[in-house]
């Protein structure tokens, strides 16, 4: 007969103590591999989203490069008698006006996309401490959630104390 202090209490003392270092140990986890998912889709996302940006401003400064270099050619031209004369100066000069405003977009698109990239990075190096930020949180939220869930047991207790008083009365 086991009266508490034999070996198999001490079999099912340990057992239990093993089983809920084994749960507690896979919470986190699943904790940490919820998190590293949730942050690499973010970092993923933002280095896609720079690349894209790169690209298409790269795409913007060549564009505005040959914009630039066809509309000084014709300003060239126009400076030739008979032939030149039929160039519009001034539409040339806007032209060449918008391709500058094309290129000052197109860097700010890169600088935007060196932020992303930055961010990304950022993210990386401070992985560790956003996760014991988060597990911070969420332990805060789960105390929170208790004292909330205690205090609405404590009302209910004292409303049904209150309507069985009243009922008595």
């Amino acid at each position: 007969i086991e009266d508490g202090t034999g070996p198999l209490n001490d079999l099912a003392r340990g057992t239990i103590q093993l089983l809920t270092v084994t749960i507690t140990t896979l919470g986190d986890a699943f904790f940490l591999m919820g998190f590293q998912v949730e942050e690499s889709w973010k970092n993923m996302k933002l280095r896609v989203s720079a690349g894209a940006d790169i690209v298409g401003a790269r795409f913007k400064q060549l564009g505005g490069a040959i914009k630039i270099f066809a509309n000084e050619a014709l300003l060239s031209i126009s400076s030739i008698p008979f032939i030149g004369e039929a160039i519009d100066k001034e539409k040339v000069k806007a032209r060449i006006n918008e391709a500058k405003d094309t290129l000052i977009n197109a860097s700010k698109q890169l600088a935007n996309a060196n932020v992303k990239l930055i961010q990304a990075s950022t993210n990386e190096a401070t992985f560790w401490q956003r996760l014991g930020e988060k597990k911070k949180q969420e332990a805060i939220a789960i105390e929170a959630g208790k004292a909330r869930k205690a205090r609405k047991k404590a009302d209910d207790k004292a409303l049904e104390e209150s309507r069985k008083q009243r009922e008595k009365d």
